[in-house]
């Protein structure tokens, strides 16, 4: 006789309803919301049964309350409800969606999703944003928030879900919204992550309230792409830096850039340094500055190149008045200069005040520096951000470092 084999992957797991309390939510009188669990073949589907019991009170295997009997009536009919859906969907020959079993057991059950909309929570996550902007969270980062707002807004209406609720959202919303992004708005895939992050927030806040008993992203792992970084070599800041320019306009904005390029400063902090912000230590003028964008401190050793700007500004009239390091204009018409400059200038990228930020970077990488060191001068709060540069410049660093080990050890063999 011939035996069918059955692999592990063909089995079919039964259907399951469980209970349990989430202690996680647990209120000031040691009160649990009781959730039920429903499981079919690899799916799984959480329903808050709208019961909350203390820890040693609810009994998981009989579906029961110690000391509250209509509670426990509930608890073993829903499961029974919960069975009976299951059964029929199954003889229907219709496929297995836990979510309409889920559905059909609590619509019998009168209940009425009151979850709030997801754009209403958003909404509170960016008025809490902005009551703590300047005590706890600062104005660059309201703004990301606010941007994000307006992008999922957006999605909701382009899709159709302005009215969804909290309780509708799924995990293929991740991938709904960044192929959205992507797709229709011609956004990258980091930037359509950091609007997921935003969305993640709104959820985790939902869930802390108590309105939906999971975050359903909570599981999700956002894939970043690593992108090329723009920034000027040493010739091409020189380049930039002894080109003759007839336009005053022009000088002014390429003289900014190259502050950033010997201070590393982003163009709003640029803007923020103040003559109080100049101090010495050792003997060395530096700069001390908080990151707009961060709140961290940063301490800068200034450079020749940078104290020479320093000086070439300090009687002007702007400065003067507000105590300005250096004169700038908006960051948005900087920026549309700096592409003309690089065209005259013979430079093929494409300039923006954050590449000079970033050539900041690299320049002190080629130079040697620390990578301790470069990450106190540039503020960043994490030190993933400034290994980036390190690995932009990883093949001019292995030579140059492989190319002195071979005049230390080798010196009198050419190579």
């Amino acid at each position: 006789m011939a035996y069918q084999t059955t692999t592990k992957q063909q089995r079919i797991k039964p259907f399951r309803v469980i209970c349990w309390r989430r202690k996680q939510a647990e209120n000031a009188q040691g009160l649990a919301p009781v959730m039920f669990e429903i499981k079919f073949n690899g799916q799984t589907k959480t329903v808050h049964s709208g019961i909350y019991c203390k820890a040693d009170e609810l009994i998981t295997k009989e579906f029961a309350v110690l000391g509250n009997n209509p509670a426990t009536q509930l608890l073993q009919s829903m499961k029974s409800d919960f069975e009976k859906a299951f059964s029929k969907v199954s003889l229907s020959g219709e496929m297995i969606d836990l979510g309409r079993i889920s559905d059909m057991v609590m619509k019998q059950a009168g209940y009425v999703d009151k979850t709030p909309l997801f754009r209403e929570v958003l909404e509170q996550l960016v008025t809490r944003y902005r009551e703590q902007t300047g005590k706890i969270t600062t104005k660059g980062t309201l703004k990301a928030i606010i941007t994000a707002q307006y992008r999922l807004h957006d999605y909701l209406r382009d899709s159709g879900k302005w009215n969804i609720r909290l309780a509708e959202i799924k995990p293929v919303f991740v991938s709904d919204v960044i192929t959205y992004m992507q797709s229709k708005k011609g956004y990258s895939k980091n930037y359509a992550n950091k609007v997921i992050r935003v969305a993640m927030q709104v959820l985790n806040h939902a869930e802390d309230a108590e309105w939906i008993p999971r975050n359903p992203l909570r599981n999700v792992r956002l894939k970043h792409e690593r992108v090329n970084i723009v920034y000027l070599d040493e010739k091409e800041i020189e380049q930039l830096k002894t080109y003759h320019l007839h336009n005053d306009t022009f000088d002014l904005v390429r003289d900014g850039f190259l502050f950033q390029v010997y201070t590393g400063l982003a163009y709003t902090d640029m803007t923020n340094a103040l003559i109080e912000n100049l101090t010495t230590i050792d003997g060395m003028p530096c700069l001390r500055v908080k990151r707009e964008k961060t709140n961290t401190p940063c301490l800068i050793p200034l450079l020749p190149p940078a104290l020479a700007l320093i000086e070439k500004y300090k009687d002007w009239p702007f400065c003067k008045h507000y105590g300005r390091l250096i004169p700038t204009i908006t960051n948005q018409k900087m920026n549309n200069y700096l592409k003309e400059i690089a065209g005259i200038c013979g430079i093929s990228k494409h300039l923006t005040t954050h590449v000079g930020r970033k050539s900041a970077a690299t320049f002190l990488v080629n130079n040697g520096v620390s990578p301790v060191v470069i990450q106190s001068i540039l503020g960043h709060s994490s030190f993933t951000t400034t290994a980036n540069h390190y690995a932009v410049t990883m093949e001019q660093t292995i030579v140059r470092e492989m190319n002195d080990l071979a005049k230390r050890k080798f010196p009198t063999m050419k190579t």
